[in-house]
């Protein structure tokens, strides 16, 4: 099992993702898991969270959802993935 990042092994990756950011300038960016949200938390200073919920965020649709794991088959995960999916068919053209 993968163990929990560290806020430190984050932030050293914080450059390279506002990069990508600048570069791709993507309309919307899914946060897949743990640590995806508390890197873009960190990045977009903004407690973004594993819930579905699209946050409008220095002009980006920000969603947090779980991991696509085997690990993480929950109904709960499963709800806010189907959520979060669902909602992605507005945002793409």
């Amino acid at each position: 099992m993968n163990r929990t990042l560290a806020a430190s092994e984050i932030r050293m990756s914080l450059d390279l993702l506002q990069k990508q950011i600048d570069l791709v300038k993507p309309k919307v960016i899914v946060a897949l898991g743990n640590a995806a949200c508390r890197a873009f938390s960190i990045l977009f200073t903004f407690p973004l969270k594993i819930d579905g919920q699209f946050h409008e965020i220095k002009g980006i649709s920000l969603v947090g959802c779980p991991h696509p794991s085997p690990l993480n088959q929950k109904a709960t995960f499963l709800a806010t993935q189907e959520k979060v999916f669902r909602r992605l068919k507005t945002h793409l053209p």
